[in-house]
């Protein structure tokens, strides 16, 4: 139970700060720039980055080469200043990550277009109009020089803080959000230049190798955009839906509805151009409108459905007691009795439950159950939970806090199921929050039908919205069809790829 482990952490805790002994004239730890270090238990054999030729793809999907032998990276990263040194440190720094065992080192931040000293590209009116910066690449090239010739690859990420100039002919370009990420998957003319600048860098001859980097087999692979992941902004930004309560929006509006209309037109291509057609692919049935709790009405003293956990270690006093003088339905109720509560008064220091026999990930429950307290209180709290039966005890979608009174109340709370171990789920009622009895009668928890539309949206009058995040109400086919419809129209790739499966033909 959650409980045991929170206790177990608490325990633990108290124990380490009990027993640590103070430092004794403590020191900062670093090795200095110019020590040279002993490399000879370094595991990875030094040789030129690229002398077995291009880094692949093998069968089994690791990085590796034309041998068969596996390319196994040691890596760190460079933003900002930290790219650009000059010739002497570009010497060192090779070396440096040499002698420290790191194989490989992934650049991004190159891509700035406010200011062409810590930018790839020269100064101009638009992003490659002037090309790329002669002075910036020529420190750019000789530090890839050296890294190869110490045996280290490098890795090139695109599209990381690019925003557009001025003659670049973007439609609201000062509010197109930090890295322009999420208007690169709609907005054509952004796709455009974020192409070119990848053709632009990978067709560009280093000076010192005589290769264009595209030809270069140091050059490991791309990221072809960073952070590409509309599920990332969906979930933890406001930049995909709005409004989405609690974040800050970065993107314009006119950019948010350019992915509407996206989002729009797929569905309508897959057939759904009318209501009828679109509620009845996405309206999730129900399997079953069972009642899954056993012993809901309280009815069989003899029953174990219910077990009752009482943190007694903490100082809750509490038992299950079965009610024929105060029930709401048949012959009798559930009483919980609580004598005393643990001084910090939690919730899950009482836990009514039930183990329930399965519940499916992403199905549509409804819990219904009356509940009251005794006539000496006004009101007090409760707490209505799903979860994991065993470690690490996720939520598994139900989290409701009801406030009962000394009358029977009927309470009803439709969540979405978050199950990821289906068999493994435990209904509960966390009731260690307040004092004064608590009566429970009639529960029943039961799958439901959820609609595909709900009031107001209709594809056919193009008011289909995208769900906000955490929105309960939403159909999980809404939410598999929403990614599906979002990836059909990536024109960049979310995932680490080979620079050579890069289209850079105009």
């Amino acid at each position: 139970m959650i409980r045991f482990l929170l206790l177990a952490v608490v325990v633990a805790g108290s124990v380490v700060i009990g027993t640590a002994q103070p430092l004794v004239n403590p020191y900062t730890f670093s090795i200095d720039e110019n020590v040279q270090l002993d490399t000879s238990l370094v595991s990875i054999p030094f040789e030129k980055a690229g002398s077995r030729g291009r880094v692949k793809l093998t069968t089994e999907g690791h990085l590796g080469f034309a041998d068969g032998t596996r390319l196994r990276i040691v890596g760190t990263n460079l933003q900002w200043s930290g790219q650009w040194p000059d010739s002497v440190n570009a010497i060192a720094m090779a070396r440096r990550f040499r002698s420290l065992g790191i194989n490989c080192v992934r650049f991004g931040t190159f891509d700035v277009s406010w200011w062409s000293g810590g930018s790839i590209f020269a100064d101009g009116p638009t992003t490659l109009g002037n090309g790329l910066g002669e002075a910036q690449m020529k420190k750019f090239d000789w530090f890839m020089h050296q890294l190869r010739e110490n045996g280290v690859y490098y890795v090139f990420t695109f599209h990381s803080v690019w925003q557009p100039r001025e003659g670049d002919g973007i439609r609201d370009k000062d509010s197109v959000g930090w890295g322009v990420r999420v208007p690169l998957f709609f907005d054509v003319a952004i796709q455009k230049i974020h192409r070119s600048v990848i053709r632009a860098l990978l067709e560009h001859k280093n000076q010192f190798t005589n290769l264009a980097y595209k030809d270069d087999p140091a050059l490991a692979y791309i990221v072809a955009a960073e952070d590409a992941s509309l599920v990332v902004y969906w979930l933890y930004t406001g930049d995909v839906v709005r409004p989405n309560p609690g974040t800050t929006n970065n993107t314009g509006n006119a950019h948010v509805a350019l992915g509407d209309s996206v989002w729009r037109a797929w569905l309508k291509s897959k057939g759904y151009t009318t209501d009828a057609a679109l509620n009845a692919a996405w309206t999730a049935v129900a399997s079953s409108s069972a009642n899954m709790v056993r012993n809901g009405g309280f009815e069989d003293p003899f029953s174990s459905a219910w077990q009752l956990g009482v943190s007694t270690d903490l100082g809750a006093q509490a038992l299950l007691q079965y009610s024929d003088a105060d029930k709401k339905e048949g012959s009798s109720s559930g009483r919980i009795r609580i004598n005393a509560l643990d001084p910090q008064k939690i919730s899950y220091a009482i836990n009514l439950y039930q183990r329930l026999t399965t519940m499916k990930r992403l199905a549509r429950y409804q819990l219904t159950f009356w509940a009251k307290t005794t006539p000496q209180r006004v009101s007090r709290t409760i707490l209505a939970y799903a979860y994991n039966g065993g470690y690490p005890y996720d939520n598994y979608g139900l989290n409701e806090t009801v406030t009962i009174t000394p009358t029977w109340k009927q309470f009803t709370v439709t969540f979405t199921s978050r199950a990821s171990d289906e068999s493994a789920c435990n209904l509960s009622f966390f009731l260690g929050a307040d004092s004064s009895d608590v009566y429970l009668d009639d529960v029943q928890l039961r799958e439901v039908t959820v609609p595909g539309l709900r009031a107001g949206e209709s594809i056919e009058r193009s008011t289909v919205p995208r769900s906000l995040f955490a929105d309960d109400q939403i159909s999980p086919n809404v939410v598999c069809q929403y990614s599906q419809a979002r990836a059909r129209h990536d024109e960049v790739r979310s995932a680490h790829v080979s620079f050579h499966e890069i289209d850079i033909v105009p």
